[in-house]
């Protein structure tokens, strides 16, 4: 199979995967909506990892570049993941052309 083409089966895996864990995580979040709170111990660093390849190609178009601190906390993995969502998201959408999305 051509470089080029194993790329693309490659990237269509992860796109997949990444489907998965938000069809996955939507189904949580719609069985926590009625229920408590759940705080669960949770590597930030790996879910800001998994958010970053979900905006990979945004960022590399945009040259845009995500940093962090190594850290963990408690908290609803669910929705703190969609606060990486949104704060990724809309920084790549709200730069202003000349500079840099960082």
């Amino acid at each position: 199979m051509p470089d080029h083409s194993r790329t693309y089966v490659e990237r269509m895996s992860l796109a997949a995967k990444r489907m998965q864990k938000l069809i996955d995580d939507f189904l949580a979040f719609s069985q926590t909506v009625a229920m408590e709170k759940i705080f669960e111990s949770t590597d930030l660093n790996m879910l800001l990892e998994d958010v970053k390849a979900e905006f990979s190609e945004l960022l590399d178009e945009k040259n845009g570049k995500v940093t962090s601190s190594r850290c963990g906390t408690e908290c609803n993995t669910l929705q703190f993941r969609q606060l990486m969502m949104n704060l990724i998201g809309n920084s790549i959408s709200m730069r202003r052309n000349m500079f840099p999305c960082h």
